[in-house]
């Protein structure tokens, strides 16, 4: 690294008091934050500067990702989440369906996409029977996971197909 001139601070670092007095030195970009300890300009710095800028950069890989068995659907969800189909949405589209993916991941997390069969499926929907709209929801949203993981040739049959939900019970309309 090029070093500055001994007055310019690096770049994403600043100065601040603490309630004591002290000068403090502040790493911060995007979400990742830390103090560097050493004196601006030093060896010491630059390298505790250099650290700050490997840990911010690696904290930027997916959440979770490491944890994740390959072909799970945990790591269809995560799949998902980077493709174009999904990027593509709304933000409130988005939203709704990270709070549904969620529940998914929560309750299927390590089982595998190829061992998910139309039985498992429709055991799922059936327990969700004092929701159903939610259960629809569930539903829906398991179709497009299946839908992604065909694309990406994890399976080559979607078993929530001509699968049906719950029906809505409307009070009708009123004249």
């Amino acid at each position: 690294m090029a070093r500055r001139s001994r007055t310019a601070l690096p770049k994403y670092v600043t100065v601040a008091r603490d309630r004591y007095g002290t000068v403090r030195l502040r790493f911060r970009r995007g979400r990742h934050s830390a103090y560097l300890k050493s004196p601006f300009p030093s060896d010491a710095f630059d390298e505790e500067y250099q650290a700050a800028l490997r840990s911010e950069n690696a904290g930027r890989s997916e959440i979770g990702k490491s944890r994740t068995k390959p072909r799970s659907i945990a790591a269809l969800i995560v799949s998902y989440y980077a493709s174009p189909e999904f990027k593509g949405t709304a933000a409130s589209t988005q939203t709704s369906y990270r709070g549904i993916c969620e529940k998914v991941r929560q309750d299927h997390a390590d089982r595998m996409v190829k061992d998910l069969g139309r039985q498992h499926v429709k055991a799922i929907i059936g327990k969700m029977s004092a929701t159903p709209a939610a259960a629809n929801n569930y539903l829906r949203m398991l179709r497009i996971l299946m839908r992604h993981a065909i694309d990406i040739e994890w399976v080559s049959r979607d078993p929530t197909l001509k699968l049906k939900g719950y029906s809505r019970k409307t009070a009708g309309f009123h004249t």
